[in-house]
């Protein structure tokens, strides 16, 4: 499918903000602040975008089919946002949206994300000073001489093109995706809990799975149990302090001691509300008797009940 490169329109500034809002959460945010992830959300909002590009700037957008994959937003020679769609990298969108403007503006700074200054290296920036905290953003400044060439960006295949699409169309779904299972756990995330990067220790966050599964686990068991497995977790975002963290529990399957139980962790964003997952296991949970030896867990539902009416 064609990527079509072209000004915004009046009818897509609604879009353009919900995929750079959409891309920040992903790849940026977890380096921010609090302050610095509320401040980007207002300077990305349909109406700034709209009386930036009024007052002078200019945004491209790089489309494909409905979908905007690319975005780039420049004032005078800075370029303010630059965003590609994480699952269409590598095929030339931002290459094409930058020499577009380029040839009109000769762009010459940014403030680049740590995570994105080996691309505008090849672009043909170099690093102007230290990493600046600014209004709650972490950013490098980088510069661009007027005698600058544009480095090696990948230009675009079929086979990226397709693969591309298939992953796009994979994040739309994780994106949809609602909480599986019973709400076990509700907690908020306090300053206690941080590391030294101001991220919820990644132990926090699975000891309250843990402590879910073992509330469920008893439930099903009808007496205590113990942990003795965790499927390997993946982390896909960070919590920060004010989140809320929620832990839905749901009983997979039970055999004759032990259980497998799926745990899902999501959290409440403290600025936002928005509800997004942040990862999710399985734990095999085994029931033990007051010696702490291994017993049978009983065949049925309301398990608890049953265990002390015998």
């Amino acid at each position: 499918m064609d990527v079509e490169i072209r000004r915004l329109a009046a009818e897509d500034y609604d879009a353009a903000s919900a995929f750079v809002w959409r891309e920040f959460l992903q790849e940026t945010s977890a380096r921010m602040t609090q302050a610095g992830v509320s401040v980007f959300r207002d300077y990305v909002q349909p109406d700034a975008l709209r009386a930036r590009d009024a007052a002078g700037a200019e945004t491209l957008v790089a489309v494909e089919g409905d979908d905007i994959i690319g975005l780039l937003h420049v004032r005078q020679s800075h370029i303010s946002l630059f965003f590609v769609a994480a699952a269409c990298r590598w095929r030339g969108v931002g290459r094409r949206l930058f020499e577009t403007l380029d040839g009109a503006h000769r762009l010459r700074s940014v403030h680049s994300s740590i995570e994105a200054v080996e691309v505008y290296e090849k672009l043909g920036f170099r690093r102007a000073g230290p990493e600046q905290v600014r209004d709650g953003l972490r950013f490098i400044p980088m510069e661009r001489s007027s005698g600058a060439q544009n480095g090696r960006m990948d230009t675009p295949s079929p086979s990226r093109s397709a693969k591309c699409i298939q992953r796009r169309r994979a994040m739309d779904s994780a994106l949809q995706e609602q909480p599986r299972g019973d709400l076990t756990i509700k907690i908020i995330a306090m300053p206690a809990d941080t590391n030294a990067n101001g991220d919820i220790f990644g132990g926090w966050v699975l000891s309250q799975m843990d402590a879910a599964g073992g509330i469920a686990g008893v439930d099903r068991a009808g007496g205590r149990v113990v942990t003795i497995k965790v499927d390997t977790m993946t982390f896909i975002r960070p919590i920060r302090v004010g989140d809320v963290l929620n832990v839905f529990t749901e009983v997979e399957s039970v055999g004759r001691t032990s259980m497998k139980i799926h745990i899902e962790a999501w959290v409440n964003r403290f600025i936002t509300n928005k509800l997004e997952k942040v990862t999710d296991a399985t734990f095999t949970f085994v029931a033990i008797d007051d010696q702490g030896r291994p017993r049978p867990i009983p065949r049925e539902e309301g398990a608890r009940a049953e265990t002390l009416s015998t």
